[in-house]
């Protein structure tokens, strides 16, 4: 348990800096808000003595879902604790499947 937990958070640090970007490019892109690391979790990520917890984290990631096209999160069973365990895909605009939202399939 204690490893999907490091995992997810390790995938939320490395992710940071792309989602730090996202935002100007989505309201450009689409004219739709994308929500900063920092408006969700109330702390900018990487801050000392400051860390998101599971439902801090998941939560961030399904308001960036549901604010992008270009972002994909799907829960693909639950942990052994009943948490959520969340896939998320972020990719780029010709990568995604047009509307239905997911990464197309080769």
């Amino acid at each position: 348990m204690r490893r999907g937990f490091v995992l997810l958070l390790a995938a939320a640090v490395l992710a940071t800096p792309a989602l730090i970007a996202l935002p100007d490019f989505e309201v450009a892109q689409t004219g739709l808000p994308v929500p900063s690391p920092e408006s969700v979790l109330g702390f900018r990520p990487g801050a000392d003595r400051k860390l998101a917890d599971w439902t801090e984290i998941s939560g961030y990631f399904r308001k960036l879902g549901a604010s992008s096209p270009r972002v994909r999160v799907e829960e693909v069973g639950r942990t052994t604790e009943g948490r959520p365990f969340l896939v998320v895909t972020i990719t780029s605009e010709a990568n995604s499947c047009g509307s239905s939202r997911k990464p197309c399939c080769c």
